[in-house]
């Protein structure tokens, strides 16, 4: 059975995981190396890890903009109020129109 892959945090991390050392520098000058599937492993990760975080903010933001509505909903009603109550000092009877709730 396959060795069960860990994903750290940053890219760091995983090199030093992963990484594939020449100890006597004949194939790589010194330069650490990771293998490709090993990379296409992190990429998928990576990318699944992204597509679900935009997912869940794609929920939030659809969230809030149904809360901002509501909001704007609110406001719209309480200006209405404060015209038919008189406070903007012009006469009650001008400014307000009768409420359709």
């Amino acid at each position: 059975m396959g060795e069960t892959m860990n994903f750290p945090d940053t890219v760091d991390e995983f090199m030093d995981m992963y990484k594939i050392v020449d100890v006597e520098d004949v194939y790589t000058n010194g330069i650490d190396m990771i293998p490709i599937f090993r990379m296409r492993q992190w990429l998928d990760h990576v990318k699944q890890v992204n597509d679900s975080e935009v997912e869940d903010l794609k929920y939030h933001i659809n969230y809030l903009e149904k809360k901002i509505c509501m909001l704007e909903g609110y406001i719209s009603a309480l200006r209405f109020v404060v015209r038919c109550d008189g406070i903007s000092g012009g006469d009650v009877n001008d400014t307000c129109e009768k409420p359709f709730i």
